[in-house]
Formats: C-alpha cells, structure tokens, sequence
C-alpha cells in the first residue's frame, strides 16, 4: 500500500466527512422525536390537564369489549390436531366444536374400561350362583346331621338291647356289649363332625362376594365415565354463542400439557361495552350515568355515543398492557364500563377508542 502524503490527507477528509453526516442524521432523528408543545387534543393528557384549554373535556383511553371478555381457550387433552371445523370470524353455537385432537388413545381406553364391566359383570353372576349353591350346601348339611343322628340313636337302642339280654342272661356276651358302644360312640363323633361342619358353612356369608362384584362393577362404570370424558375432552367446544376471534393452531400441530399460549381465542355474543381506563388525578369527576362521545382513536373518526354504567371499586394496572404510543402502562387506573347506543358502524372488539365524558367541570 502507498503511503504517500496524498492519499493520507484523502483519508482524513473522508472520515471527517462520515462524522460530520453521522451527526446531522442523529440531530434530524432527535427533532422528529421531540414532542410538540401543543399537544393534540386526541392525547388523554392534553384534553385531561387542568391546564387545557376551557373546550377541553376529560377524556380517557379505552377499548372495546364485551362483558365476559375475550376467552382463551385450550383444549384440556394434550394431542396432534386432527381436525379445525370453524374458521375465525364464524358465529358458533355453544357446544360446537371447534377444535378436535387425535382421541385415538382415548377411545381405547374408553373400550379397555368397558370390557372390564363386562368382566365385573360375570364376576357377579357367579357370585349370586354361590349364594344358591351356598343355600343348599346348608341345607344338606342339615339332612346329614340328621342321619347321623338317625345312626346314633338306632346305635343306642342296640346297645342298650345287647346290655339288658347279657345282664339278664338271654343271650348275647360281653364283646357284643363292647361293639355296640364303639358304634355308639362313633355315630355320636359323625354327629358332632356334620354340626361342625354346618356351623362353618352357616358362618361363611356368601353375599359378600355378591357385594364385592357390585363394588366393581360400580367402579368399572365410573371408569367408564371417565374415559367417556377424556373422549369428550379431546374435542374443545364454544362455551357460549359467540365467535372465534382468532385461530393460533394448525391441523398436525401436536399441543402439549403445558401450554405457552392459547390454542384460539373466543368471544361471546353479546353487547359491546367500553373499558375506559381513568387515571386516579380525574377519577373523582367520574359519575354513573354520564353521556359520553366515543371516538377511534387512530383516525378520530365515528361518532358513537354511550353512558357509564359502572365504575370501578379498585385502582390497579391497566386491564390490558399493550406497548403502544399514548399507552401508559406505569400507573394505576380505575376502570369505567360504559354501554354504547347502536350505530351504524358497530364497534370492534379490541378498538381503541378516546372517550370524551360529557358534563364535567373545566
């Protein structure tokens, strides 16, 4: 490189020359930022100061709402998006679906449960069977007690036969005797054994199997239920009549369980209102039932007219924090719900509008 005196006195020149326009760019940025000193009379500020002009009237930002407001909705089953019937702006009924996942797995578990009912079912078929068979296992048992001591007495009556022919001397010996009270005594152990076992069978409640299978299929019914409603769940539903405002999902896209925003948002049918966001300085000349004139606040324009219906009990941030010019989202406001006369330009959810309150002092 030729580091002649020319070419270096060239280079100085041309980056006083880049300095000097860098600093005209920046001074031309700063003057178009500055702020007029008469503000308009869109701004909240300059129509609410004390230090306005006596035409002045109070004025505050709003927005267009309905009274339940705006409706995030997500469905409560995570899954892959299967279907979209309703595109944004359609008026739905409450029920219509509007968004459905895959509900395969659902609908498998809706099965797996029903085929255990028909188990627990069965289960209580049988149970009931036992009880019958339970009855005349009692029953039976109760005959054989009986025989046996059927058996014990016929016992009894030989010995006492065989001892009164050996005492008198008409026949018989004393082994005779002796074999007779062995069969006595083992008719009387036949006896005691059949009782006992009859007892133990009297004791055991064969209902309690019936109640078991009762229990289960109660709870097999409710497991029923329960995938009839994750079935249920994989198909969101408008909670209300109203409309999709907004549609923020695709058919394939797989929802999670936690979700970072909402799968579409809703709005219910209804009158549109004004939320008017008064800041605390002019909150106290706020009123029920004063008039006011609604305008938009981007172009000025419309005419709309409305009346305060209800006026906040509580200071807080803005309802909606929005990064927009003439947004002031570090203060506290109360909020004013005004109803709107029909018009033949109906209001838009979500328009910003000024409202100029009718009626206060300057």
């Amino acid at each position: 490189m030729n580091d002649s005196p020319s070419n270096y006195r060239l280079a100085r020149w041309m980056a006083g020359f880049g300095l000097l326009v860098l600093a005209g760019s920046f001074l031309v940025v700063i003057g178009g930022a500055a702020p007029s000193r008469d503000l308009p009379d869109s701004d909240p500020r300059a129509a609410t100061s004390p230090s306005a002009n006596s035409e002045r009237r109070s004025v505050a930002a709003a927005f267009v709402d309905v009274e339940e407001g705006t409706t995030p909705l997500y469905p409560t089953r995570p899954g892959r998006v299967v279907e979209l019937p309703v595109r944004e702006g359609v008026s739905v009924k409450q029920g219509d679906v509007l968004l459905r996942v895959d509900d395969t797995l659902a609908r498998i578990e809706l099965e797996r449960a029903r085929l255990d009912l028909q188990g627990a079912e069965v289960r209580l078929r049988s149970a009931k069977n036992l009880v019958a068979k339970h009855k005349g296992q009692i029953e039976a048992l109760r005959e054989a007690v009986e025989v046996q001591r059927a058996e014990q007495a016929e016992a009894e009556a030989g010995l006492s036969k065989a001892q009164r022919f050996f005492e008198n001397k008409l026949g018989g010996t004393r082994e005779d005797v002796l074999i007779l009270e062995k069969k006595v005594a083992k008719a009387a152990a036949g006896v005691r054994a059949k009782q006992k076992e009859l007892e133990a069978v009297q004791a055991m409640d064969a209902n309690d199997a019936v109640r078991a299978a009762e229990v289960e299929i109660a709870n097999k019914k409710e497991q029923i239920k329960a995938a009839e409603k994750g079935v249920e769940e994989c198909a969101l539903r408008a909670p209300r009549d109203g409309s999709m405002l907004r549609l923020l999902v695709n058919v394939g896209e797989v929802l999670g369980p936690n979700p970072q925003r909402p799968a579409l948002v809703f709005c219910s049918n209804g009158p549109r209102i004004v939320r008017a966001e008064v800041e605390q300085e002019f909150a106290g000349r706020i009123k029920l039932g004063q008039s006011a004139t609604i305008r938009d606040d981007a172009t000025g324009g419309g005419n709309w007219k409305g009346k305060v219906t209800r006026v906040s009990d509580w200071y807080a941030h803005r309802r909606s924090i929005l990064f927009e010019p003439m947004q002031y989202n570090d203060m506290r406001t109360m909020e004013v719900i005004l109803s709107v006369e029909p018009n033949s330009t109906p209001l838009k959810i979500g328009q910003r509008v000024l409202v100029t309150l009718e009626g206060l002092p300057n």
